[in-house]
């Protein structure tokens, strides 16, 4: 049996521990949301090498560790392994980066950029380019949708993520890149074409006003 002491300070203990509610850790990280546009670089024979400008859109305290490109959690979009892949200074080709059949089964390759130290992370409002990669993939891949079928679906190629710091440390954000097309060879040939005309129409007032001061 309790003496009247023990019995009170067992009753203490039960009502202090109905009364303590465990606390998680707290989410560091504001909310990330991203932009980011991609441009053919260079090309030559069979050679294509993209660069990428990343811009973290989310709230104020928010960052970016991590850029993943063509790619969502599970699925890889790149019909192809890239060749070269280059990183802005404070990141680095993450080993996470996916190939073409590789060792969990992937369909399609994907480029997992990660900064090497939080003193690298993108900071809210900022853009960072840098971000390249080259690739035997011409644009009408790359820029369009994945030669890869995921549950009978084509994703865009141009699926990105980014997470506020190293891959998985939260729920991260899914966004598409945007592609900065070149001017076509046929708005090329116009717009020569309307200089041209412009040029002929000039050289025929001053031959029209020449012709009038002979008269």
């Amino acid at each position: 049996m309790f003496s009247t002491l023990e019995k009170s300070i067992l009753s203490a203990g039960v009502a202090m521990a109905a009364t303590v509610t465990f606390v998680g850790p707290a989410n560091i990280y504001a909310a990330e949301t991203a932009s980011a546009t991609i441009t053919l670089g260079s090309h030559s024979a069979g050679s294509y090498t993209y660069d990428l400008s990343l811009t973290n859109t989310g709230t104020a305290g928010s960052t970016i560790g991590t850029f993943w490109f063509s790619w969502i959690p599970g699925q890889s979009y790149l019909a192809s392994n890239p060749t070269i892949v280059s990183a802005p200074t404070g990141w680095e080709d993450g080993p996470d980066s996916q190939s073409v059949g590789g060792a969990f089964g992937e369909k399609g390759a994907s480029i997992e950029w990660q900064a090497t130290s939080s003193a690298g992370y993108l900071d809210a409002g900022k853009t960072l380019s840098g971000f390249s990669f080259t690739t035997p993939d011409a644009p009408a891949s790359v820029f369009g949708n994945s030669i890869y079928s995921f549950n009978g679906s084509h994703p865009s190629v141009l699926t990105a993520f980014v997470y506020a710091g190293a891959p998985f440390s939260d729920t991260g954000e899914q966004f598409q890149v945007q592609p900065v097309p070149e001017p076509s060879p046929a708005l090329l040939l116009g717009a020569l074409g309307g200089a041209g005309l412009l040029i002929l129409r000039r050289r025929r007032m001053v031959a029209a006003k020449n012709i009038s001061a002979c008269a």
